[in-house]
């Protein structure tokens, strides 16, 4: 073949590269097309619970004054009628959120503890007095089933029939698996806030933990055991805390939770310590130093400038 032969094939070469690239270009836009469309599965961290770690701040007495009910509450149980009493304010309950039912339900608890509320009927009426909305429906319509015998009979009202009413409503007010969203969030998702101390975290465990029995299905048994709180605590605390305690061959699981929280607390006074002090704070030792440099007449150190 001449030389001259091969000047089509070089022309040619150059547009089919050209086209091959063109090519590759489009089918790389029409993949991430698709790709944009495909709906991207959430993280294992959107897990959410039930009750935070730090419990939402509502409003005051003073603030909404009308969404509460005064009770007198007799200040030890069995007294007379007319012997000392206190004032408490408990908060209308209207489809609120499951830490509001939470402290619903302990404040009827107190309420009919301390005024020897035993009868079924007195027990109705106070909760009738503080729940409303669809959760006052729920609770007359379980209340009214609780009562029908197996034979078509209603029976009066006993306090076991105000429990299942009760029980009825916190199904309504809870979402699905709360329990189990609620202990599993506990155990992997629970950290400590930096503005939190270590009692202050320990103590705001307790507390979810003593909610877990107002969960739907829930028991006493529902709770998790003293060690697995002190696991709890520990592995919300952060990795350098932790990493200390494997140096130390210090295993939090086998000690009480005095010994934690008096480790914890070490190492907070040290990382107070060995915080850089604040401008004003530089400058106000600053002066006590001018101040006692002038008491014994001897010069303040100054600074070295560079030159």
């Amino acid at each position: 073949m001449s030389a001259s032969s091969s000047h089509p094939a070089e022309s040619w070469i150059p547009p089919f590269r050209e086209l091959f690239w063109k090519v590759k270009i489009q089918q790389k836009k029409e993949m991430l097309s698709i790709q944009s469309k495909i709906p991207r599965v959430k993280k294992a961290g959107h897990l959410l619970p039930v009750l935070p770690l730090i419990p939402y701040k509502n409003s005051s007495v003073e603030e909404e004054k009308g969404r509460f009910i005064a009770f007198e509450l007799k200040t030890r149980v069995g007294q007379p009628s007319d012997s000392t009493k206190y004032k408490k304010y408990v908060r209308k309950f209207e489809e609120g959120s499951p830490q509001e039912w939470i402290d619903m339900l302990k404040d009827l608890e107190e309420i009919w503890t301390q005024n020897s509320m035993t009868g079924g009927t007195d027990r109705a009426s106070t909760v009738r007095a503080l729940v409303r909305g669809e959760s006052a429906v729920a609770f007359e319509t379980a209340l009214q089933d609780a009562r029908v015998t197996t034979e078509g009979e209603t029976v009066p009202i006993s306090p076991d029939h105000v429990q299942e009413a009760l029980k009825a409503v916190t199904e309504t007010v809870f979402p699905h698996r709360a329990l189990e969203t609620q202990r599993l969030w506990m155990n992997r998702k629970m950290f400590k806030p930096v503005e939190l101390t270590t009692r202050q975290m320990a103590a705001s465990i307790n507390r979810l933990n003593n909610s877990l029995p107002f969960f739907p299905n829930a028991t006493e048994a529902s709770k998790f055991s003293e060690v697995e709180l002190i696991g709890l605590l520990e592995w919300s605390l952060p990795v350098t805390w932790r990493a200390k305690f494997d140096l130390d061959g210090y295993i939090p699981t086998l000690q009480s939770k005095t010994k934690l929280n008096e480790a914890c607390e070490a190492i907070e006074r040290s990382e107070i310590s060995l915080e850089k002090p604040s401008r004003d704070e530089s400058s106000q030792n600053l002066k006590i130093a001018e101040r006692a440099a002038a008491k014994v007449g001897v010069p303040p150190a100054k600074k070295n400038r560079k030159v």
